[in-house]
């Protein structure tokens, strides 16, 4: 088992391929059926951080910062409850993603 600096590399593959991926079939022409298709898995899985961060990705692509905030939000929200949530990379990611989009919250009201 590989772990590095306290990630385990194997932990985090498996907590990721239990659940299905909303960018397995991503066909950047019809981004919309891969954020349904996201829609469709996190109701199914409320609690499944990656797959919030796949929709956060597609709402990205899709120009839509508004959604991308909220989910990042929710995903914030939610790795703070999970006591046992241990992706360093995806904490820091949703820290970034957090600071940008109170930046852009910011701007926003500004105008």
């Amino acid at each position: 088992m590989l772990a590095i600096a306290g990630c385990d590399f194997n932990e985090i593959r498996s907590n990721r391929d239990n659940k299905n991926s909303c960018l397995e079939k991503l066909n950047i022409e019809s981004i919309g059926s891969s954020i349904a298709l996201c829609d469709e898995l996190i109701k199914k899985y409320p609690a499944n951080i990656f797959l919030i961060n796949d929709r956060v990705l597609l709402h990205i692509l899709n120009n839509n910062k508004e959604k991308a905030c909220e989910d990042v939000l929710a995903a914030t929200k939610l790795i703070k409850s999970q006591d046992n949530f241990n992706d360093p990379i995806l904490k820091a990611e949703f820290r970034i993603r957090q600071a940008s989009c109170t930046q852009l919250s910011n701007i926003f009201a500004n105008d």
